[in-house]
């Protein structure tokens, strides 16, 4: 749908053509500038994830404990802090994607202005009908270049994910040292 939209436009209009290289280049260098942030952001979000489940579960483990030391506040301070830098990195992460929908979104309404512009001057050679068929493909060609953008972009991003589970399963499990004396059995 893309190509034929993009070969529909450029044969009724070939001075959109001009336009249509200078925004994919454009669209190219948001996309590179979206990587680079989100995904350094996605692991930051997905980073300070880690100790608010740890911090959970070692809660739920030590109830017998904390209960009777009284350490309620300091966990709930701890606890309380982990969130609140996971949810700061969360909401960066969640700023960065609407950075590139608004640029996403810029950009589709400069192609369809262009496409508008392009047809008010050749109105003579392209009629009314055509002048509406071409802004509805202009239409049809920003959404798909918009979602293609997006979908290439969280697809990299995602990668940040699979990155961290290579890393943790290549990492060398720890020696129990309990396992390693033979202390267990009460010989020791």
């Amino acid at each position: 749908t893309l190509v034929g939209s993009c070969l529909l436009l450029v044969l009724q209009a070939p001075a959109i053509l001009v336009a249509f290289a200078g925004l994919a280049l454009i669209y190219r260098r948001v996309q590179t500038l979206f990587n680079a942030s989100a995904t350094a952001l996605k692991r930051l979000e997905a980073a300070t994830k880690s100790p608010v489940f740890t911090l959970f579960s070692q809660t739920l483990d030590g109830l017998s404990t904390i209960r009777p030391m009284r350490l309620q506040s300091r966990l709930e301070t701890a606890v309380t802090r982990a969130i609140d830098t996971n949810t700061a990195s969360y909401l960066s992460w969640a700023h960065i994607n609407r950075w590139l929908g608004v640029r996403l979104d810029f950009m589709g309404a400069v192609i369809i202005g262009l496409t508008a512009c392009i047809c008010l001057l050749s109105s003579s050679s392209i009629g009314a009908g055509g002048t509406g068929l071409l802004l509805t493909y202009a239409i049809t060609v920003t959404r798909s270049l918009s979602g293609s953008v997006r979908t290439v972009t969280q697809l990299e991003v995602q990668m940040s994910t699979v990155e961290r589970v290579c890393a943790f399963a290549n990492t060398p499990p720890e020696v129990d040292p309990v396992a390693f004396t033979g202390e267990a059995d009460g010989d020791g």
